[in-house]
C-alpha cells in the first residue's frame, strides 16, 4: 500500500530494473515470464548496412534481445 501512493524516480533504467526486481521478489505470487517473438526479414545486405552484423552471425538474436529502448518493452518481462 505504501508504494502504490508514491512514485520512484531513478536516473537510469538499470536502477528501475533493480527496484522492480526487489518488489517482485517480495511478492508471494507466482511470477510469469513473457518473451517477445523475434524474426528477421532483412536481406543480408540490408542487415549489414543497418546494424553492421552478418545474418550468418549466431549472436544476432542474442544481440537483438539485449537491446533496450524507451517506449518499447524489453525482450523478457516478468509479472
Amino acid at each position: 500500500m505504501y508504494l502504490t501512493q508514491r512514485s520512484i524516480l531513478a536516473p537510469k533504467n538499470t536502477d528501475i530494473d533493480e527496484v522492480n526486481n526487489a518488489i517482485l521478489e517480495s511478492l508471494s505470487k507466482e511470477l510469469h515470464m513473457y518473451l517477445n517473438v523475434n524474426s528477421l526479414t532483412l536481406t543480408e545486405k540490408g542487415a549489414n548496412a543497418i546494424i553492421g552484423v552478418s545474418m550468418d552471425s549466431s549472436n544476432l538474436m542474442e544481440f537483438l534481445n539485449i537491446m533496450q529502448f524507451s517506449g518499447i518493452a524489453n525482450h523478457k518481462l516478468e509479472f
